[in-house]
């Protein structure tokens, strides 16, 4: 595949980064895509809810 890493960072396939820079991301994908749902395999469930939580959390 002939892609650099800013291509990579701005799909919304893959979850790369701290928390706040994946629910950073999650927010703009939602802004650019209007994707609101996600599917997280079962082995990084906990990772997920980590981002969900601060998602919950600055939300407020």
């Amino acid at each position: 595949m002939d892609c650099d890493a800013s291509v990579v960072l701005a799909s919304p396939y893959a979850w790369i980064g701290t928390v706040e820079e994946i629910a950073a991301a999650l927010a703009a994908h939602e802004r650019r895509w209007g994707i609101t749902r996600h599917v997280v395999r079962e082995a990084y469930l906990d990772a997920a809810d980590q981002v969900r939580a601060h998602v919950a959390r600055t939300a407020r």
